[in-house]
């Protein structure tokens, strides 16, 4: 199993931020996919509407 080694501090451009996924954009926010919208397993991606359920 592989671990993650502590990466030094260093020093952050301006406009980004350090978070847990790395450094970004200080306007973004970390957020689990879940919360910005439906996923279905085997589904292509299209431009159509979600299925109504």
């Amino acid at each position: 199993m592989q671990t993650q080694q502590h990466k030094p501090e260093m020093k952050l451009k301006p406009g980004y931020k350090q978070t847990d996924v790395g450094v970004i954009p200080e306007e973004w926010e970390v957020r689990r996919l879940g919360e910005l919208g439906q996923f279905l397993k085997g589904s292509g991606v299209t431009n159509d509407p979600p299925p109504k359920k």
